[in-house]
Parts: structure tokens; C-alpha cells; sequence
């Protein structure tokens, strides 16, 4: 079981954090995410924070622990920290 934005979810076995959002009903979107393939990470649309930490982590190839806790940056947060705004 861990957090999204504040809702627990439990994720199924194998299971990402993106599959963690979706089943929350979050929609984050991955462009180099290809379903039944092993996820590649390359594009970075998709990145979380992990709340602890405060690490960015792509929430297409990351797996889950039990208690973490995730946030789902908007969109202007995202561009900020890549220096875009």
C-alpha cells in the first residue's frame, strides 16, 4: 500500500507507480511508455516526487514500496524545475 497525492492505493504485484496513479484514476503521461514493454524512462514526462526524499522519480519504470509516499507535480512545477519558466 502507498500514497498518491494523498489517496492509499494498493498496486498489483509487478506493478508501477503510473499503474499506481491509474488505478486512483490519474492519468500520467509517459511518451516513451510502450504497453508490454519493459519501460525505458527516457523521456521523463512522467515524473513523480517521492515525498521523503523529494526525489523525481519516472513513474513509468519505477516500482513501488510499501508506505512510500508520492506527489503528482503539475505541469508549471515540472517546467520550473527544468528551467523552462
Amino acid at each position: 500500500r502507498i500514497r498518491v497525492d494523498g489517496r492509499d492505493v494498493e498496486v498489483p504485484a509487478g506493478g508501477t507507480l503510473r499503474d499506481a496513479a491509474a488505478a486512483l484514476g490519474i492519468t500520467i503521461p509517459a511518451l516513451c511508455h510502450r504497453e508490454g514493454e519493459e519501460p525505458s524512462a527516457s523521456c521523463l514526462a512522467c515524473v513523480v516526487r517521492e515525498r521523503a526524499s523529494g526525489r523525481m522519480l519516472p513513474a513509468c519504470a519505477v516500482r513501488p514500496v510499501a508506505g512510500m509516499e508520492i506527489v503528482i507535480p503539475g505541469v508549471k512545477p515540472l517546467r520550473m524545475l527544468i528551467g523552462r519558466e
